[in-house]
């Protein structure tokens, strides 16, 4: 290769062409999929649980055989923080506070799912308000 043509080369920057699928804008379900979570209630600092957010398919979204209401996502309680905190959505006869439904999934307002990290930053901001 002559010289002039190495140059060349290597100053032509390489520009990957992406398709629509790989730019897909997620929601905030989608992202937080999988996730380990803060689950909080009336206020964001407010945590009354963790858990982790469940994926779930298609457009009929059911939980405990009824639709999944608006706005809210599917998760499953890990820890309570607070045992008789009130589920915002109680499950008929079976789950009505956050320690009775450990270990299973319920429907959570997607406004009151925080990242853990997110509840780590407010607990640090809170003890440096307090010094």
């Amino acid at each position: 290769m002559s010289e002039e043509k190495i140059k060349t080369e290597k100053s032509i920057p390489y520009y990957e062409i992406l398709n629509d699928d790989d730019m897909q804008v997620l929601s905030k379900a989608e992202y937080l999929q999988g996730m380990p979570v803060a689950l909080s209630l009336e206020s964001k600092s407010n945590v009354v649980a963790y858990g982790t957010v469940v994926h779930v398919n298609g457009d009929g979204k059911l939980l405990h055989g009824v639709p999944l209401p608006m706005n809210c996502m599917r998760v499953s309680i890990d820890e309570a923080v607070e045992n008789v905190a009130k589920l915002p959505f109680p499950i008929p006869n079976e789950c009505d506070t956050v320690g009775d439904a450990i270990g299973t999934h319920v429907a959570w307002p997607a406004r009151w799912v925080l990242m853990k990290d997110e509840v780590s930053l407010q607990k640090d901001e809170k003890r440096k308000q307090g010094r």
